[in-house]
């Protein structure tokens, strides 16, 4: 999207086994927009981060 801090693509993929134990699966391509937000990328990298832990501390409660 033009304007937008990143590109690339993320996928959530959730799994139940068997025995009925759940799995989260984060994958992300990331690139870093145009422009200022080159400058920006590490930040953003790292609020990536975040999210993701946060992600899945709503799946473990």
């Amino acid at each position: 999207m033009e304007g937008h801090p990143v590109s690339g693509e993320e996928a959530f993929v959730l799994s139940r086994a068997d025995d009925g134990v759940v799995h989260l699966t984060l994958r992300s391509l990331t690139r870093p927009g145009r422009g200022v937000w080159r400058l920006a990328f590490p930040a953003v990298l790292v609020a990536q981060r975040w999210y993701r832990w946060r992600y899945r501390r709503a799946l473990r409660s």
